[in-house]
C-alpha cells in the first residue's frame, strides 16, 4: 500500500513538474515574441529619428543653394546693368550736358536715356571728340588746356574700365567648429537602451500610508543573479488600487542609481494594493497589499506648560514667514516665541503690544514685520523679528480684537469677537470699512474668532462656520461640513494651493478640517488619533506641505503633514 502511495505521489509530483516546464516554455517563447517585437518596434523609432536629422541637414543645404542663387542674381544684375548701358551709348551716342562739380568731369545724358546712364559710352564719344578736334586747334594754349582736361578725365574715369561687380562665390564650411561639432553630435545622437534587470528579484520597500496624504516606497532594481543594478532606465510602471476598486495614479521617479522612488496620494482609508511591473512581468511581493490609515498623528510636538525657553502657557496664535520662521504667540507668558524650520527656540519678542497677556492675534506683513492684536488694550501693535517698535494704535470702534491678517494692499484685518465684524485698516489705523455684522444669516457672525487672507485676496472669516468675501466685503459662498453638528472654529488660515485649513471645536472631538477654497467642499479632516488635540487654537500652513497647529489645551504646538 505504501508503495502505491509513493507512486501516485511521485506520478503527481511530475505532473506538476511538467506543468511548471510547459508553463516556462511559454513565458520564454513569449519573451522572445516580445523581444522581436521591441527590436522591430527599435528599428522603426532609429529610422524615425534619423530621417529628422536628415530633413534638417536637407534644410540646411536647401538654404545654402538659395543664399548661393540670390548671390549670383544680385551679381548679375549688376553687370547685366553695366554692359547694357555700354551698348546703349554706343549706338546712340552721348553728350555732355553741364561740368561736373570737380573740374574736367562731366555728367552725360545719352538721347532718350535718363541722367546717370551709358557713362562708359558717352565718356568714350566726347574723349574721341575732343581727340579729334585737337588737329583744328591752332593756338598752343588751346591746346595745351585740351590736353590737361583729357589728363583729368583719364584720371577720374580709370574706375571704369572694370566691372563694377566680380564673379568671385565660393563655399566654405571649416571656418568654424562645426564641423567637429555636426560629428560629435551624430556620435553622440540616440543610444540603444537594454537592461539586465530581473523582475522577479526586484524589491519593494515597507508602505506606511494615510489617506490625502503624499505617501512613498523605493523601489530597487537586481539582476538574475540578485546583484543590485547602479543605473536607471528601467521602464517600470504602477498602479494603485483603492477598496472600490479605483485606481489612483502613481508617480515614478528614477533616482538613476538603480532605485525608484513611487509616490501616490490614496484618496480613502483602507486595503489598497500597489501593483509594480516591468517588461510586463509583477516585481517581487507584486501587487502588494497594504492598509492606508484614516488617522493623521502629528509629525512634530514642542512645547509644555510653563515659563521656561521650551515652554509655552495658553498659546494662541501662530504664524510662518518667508523664511520659515515660526512666530508663536505665548499669551501666558506676554511674549512671542520665536522657532526655525525645525520648530527649534531661537529667541523669545517681549515688549510692547504683549501687556497684560492679552496678545492673541499674530500676521506677517510683506516686509516680514510682526502684526499683534491685544484684546485686553485693544492694541495693535507692528514691530520687527528683533522685537523693535514699529508703530502702534488703537481705535474706539475695537472691542475684543482677537485676530488679525493683512491683505494683498497691506490693510490689516481684525477680526473683533465683542462686534462681531471684521474690522479693516489702514496701516496708521484709520477705520476703512467692516465687514459682516453679528447674527446667524449668511455674511452675519456670532462669536467671530479668526480671520485669514486667501491667495487671490479674498477674506476668509470663521465662527461656527466658515464664510468667504470678496475683497470688498461682499458674501461669496459657506463652508459648512456637517451643519447639525455644534461646534465652533479657532482658527483659520489659506494654502497658495487653494485649500482652506481650520481648527474646530466640537463636543466630543477636536480636529483640522481642510477644505477647497473654489467649492466650498470639505476634503477631508485631521484627527491626530495617537496625540489628540485639546481646544486647538491658530495654525499656519509653511511651504514643505505640513500644517503648525497651536493646541492651546496641551500648550504646545504640533505639526502635521496634510500634502
Amino acid at each position: 500500500m505504501s508503495v502505491m502511495l509513493c507512486v501516485v505521489r511521485a506520478s503527481v509530483m511530475l505532473t506538476v513538474c511538467l506543468f511548471q516546464l510547459d508553463r516556462a516554455k511559454t513565458a520564454v517563447q513569449a519573451e522572445i515574441h516580445e523581444l522581436e517585437h521591441g527590436v522591430d518596434a527599435t528599428f522603426e523609432q532609429i529610422s524615425t529619428s534619423f530621417q529628422e536629422v536628415i530633413d534638417s541637414l536637407e534644410r540646411r543645404r536647401a538654404q545654402l543653394l538659395s543664399q548661393v542663387k540670390e548671390t549670383r542674381d544680385e551679381k548679375k544684375t549688376v553687370l547685366e546693368d553695366q554692359f547694357a548701358a555700354d551698348r546703349l551709348g554706343a549706338q546712340q551716342g552721348a553728350e555732355p550736358v553741364r561740368r561736373a562739380a570737380v573740374p574736367g568731369q562731366y555728367q552725360y545724358l545719352s538721347h532718350g536715356s535718363v541722367p546717370g546712364q551709358c557713362w562708359v559710352s558717352g565718356l568714350k564719344h566726347q574723349a574721341q571728340s575732343q581727340c579729334d578736334g585737337l588737329q583744328y586747334q591752332v593756338q598752343v594754349r588751346n591746346i595745351t588746356r585740351q590736353i590737361s582736361e583729357l589728363n583729368q578725365k583719364l584720371d577720374s574715369v580709370s574706375r571704369l574700365s572694370e566691372p563694377r561687380e566680380n564673379g568671385f562665390v565660393r563655399y566654405e564650411y571649416q571656418h568654424n567648429s562645426s564641423p567637429g561639432d555636426l560629428a560629435a553630435a551624430l556620435a553622440a545622437f540616440g543610444r540603444v537602451r537594454t537592461s539586465r534587470t530581473f523582475p522577479g528579484l526586484c524589491q519593494l520597500g515597507e508602505v506606511h500610508a494615510a489617506a490625502h496624504l503624499r505617501a512613498t516606497v523605493r523601489l530597487t532594481a537586481l539582476d538574475y543573479h540578485g546583484e543590485r543594478q547602479t543605473a536607471g532606465g528601467d521602464p517600470f510602471t504602477a498602479r494603485l488600487t483603492d477598496p472600490d476598486g479605483q485606481e489612483s495614479a502613481v508617480r515614478i521617479t528614477d533616482l538613476q542609481d538603480g532605485t525608484y522612488q513611487l509616490t501616490f496620494r490614496p484618496r480613502r482609508a483602507g486595503p489598497h494594493a500597489l501593483d509594480v511591473r516591468l517588461f510586463g512581468r509583477p516585481v517581487a511581493r507584486a501587487p502588494l497589499q497594504f492598509d492606508v490609515s484614516q488617522h493623521n498623528d502629528p509629525v512634530r510636538c514642542v512645547g509644555a506648560r510653563g515659563d521656561g525657553d521650551d515652554q509655552l502657557c495658553q498659546p494662541v496664535g501662530v504664524a510662518v514667514a518667508s523664511d520659515g520662521s515660526v512666530y508663536v504667540t505665548d499669551t501666558g507668558n506676554s511674549r512671542v516665541k520665536v522657532l526655525d524650520r525645525e520648530l527649534r527656540v531661537t529667541q523669545h519678542i517681549l515688549g510692547s503690544g504683549l501687556e497684560e497677556r492679552g496678545a492673541t492675534g499674530i500676521a506677517v506683513t510683506e516686509t516680514g514685520s510682526l502684526v499683534l492684536v491685544n484684546w485686553r488694550s485693544r492694541q495693535l501693535t507692528e514691530v520687527m523679528p528683533d522685537g523693535r517698535l514699529v508703530s502702534q494704535f488703537s481705535h474706539d470702534a475695537l472691542q475684543a480684537p482677537i485676530d488679525v491678517a493683512v491683505s494683498r494692499a497691506g490693510e490689516l484685518l481684525v477680526a473683533d469677537n465683542g462686534l462681531d465684524q471684521v474690522l479693516v485698516f489702514s496701516r496708521d489705523g484709520q477705520l476703512l470699512r467692516t465687514v459682516g455684522e453679528r447674527g446667524q444669516r449668511p455674511g452675519q457672525f456670532r462669536l467671530l474668532s479668526a480671520v485669514c487672507v486667501a491667495p487671490d485676496g479674498c477674506l476668509v472669516a470663521a465662527d461656527s462656520r466658515i464664510q468667504v468675501f470678496s475683497e470688498q466685503g461682499q458674501l461669496l459662498r459657506e463652508m459648512i461640513a456637517e451643519p447639525s453638528v455644534r461646534g465652533y472654529y479657532g482658527g483659520v488660515t489659506c494654502d497658495l494651493l487653494g485649500n482652506v485649513l481650520a481648527t474646530r471645536t466640537e463636543k466630543s472631538r477636536h480636529y483640522v478640517q481642510v477644505f477647497s477654497l473654489d467649492t466650498g467642499k470639505l476634503q477631508f479632516w485631521i484627527d491626530s488619533d495617537g496625540s489628540r488635540l485639546r481646544r486647538p487654537a491658530g495654525l499656519a500652513c509653511s511651504d514643505d506641505g505640513s500644517v503648525l497647529v497651536v493646541d492651546l489645551g496641551n500648550n504646545c504646538l504640533k505639526q502635521y503633514r496634510y500634502l
